[in-house]
């Protein structure tokens, strides 16, 4: 059975009630809080450069798999993206009923897109909360020209360029 779409809107109201829960009101956004406080492990290990994580639900436990090669923003992005399928998806059923598993890495014959497509939303949403990204543009009158002053607020929110420029021109 094909799991519903969720909006951005919804995804959204989940990331807000998760802050809240969370005392999360300041940046940048503690991933590896929430994922404590959802009860997720982390694991961190090498692999290639292709694959940046995975989610594996066994039972009652979850693990969040990083690679521990990749820059710590692309880490932050990959534990917010597990966390989002973690919410939002039960997951591909592997080996038995009881294995679940969600994975982030290069182009794959098994991805879901719109799966992929909100969890990135919600990884997005969660490192760059719509409320405090808006006080921030305003207060800064963004200029989309002047690189110093991205890289700023990329920096501040501890997110890549380019993840700090695709979610500003997709919700602002």
């Amino acid at each position: 059975m094909k799991d519903k779409t969720i909006s951005d809107e919804n995804i959204t109201k989940k990331i807000e009630k998760l802050l809240k829960v969370a005392g999360i009101s300041k940046l940048p956004v503690d991933v590896t809080k929430i994922a404590e406080i959802l009860g997720l492990n982390i694991k961190y290990q090498p692999y290639d450069d292709n694959f940046s994580g995975l989610l594996i639900r066994h039972g009652n436990e979850a693990t969040i798999g990083v690679n521990s090669v990749h820059h710590e923003n692309r880490r932050r992005f990959t534990i917010a993206h597990e966390i989002g399928h973690f919410l939002l998806h039960k997951g591909d059923l592997i080996l038995d009923k009881d294995i679940r598993v969600n994975y982030r890495g290069a182009v794959n014959e098994h991805v879901d897109y719109e799966k992929e497509r909100e969890a990135n939303m919600f990884a997005s949403e969660l490192l760059m909360p719509t409320k405090l990204l808006s006080k921030d543009l305003k207060r800064h009158q963004l200029n989309l020209m002047d690189d110093e002053q991205i890289e700023e607020l990329a920096t501040k929110y501890q997110v890549s360029r380019q993840a700090f420029m695709i979610r500003i021109s997709q919700k602002f």
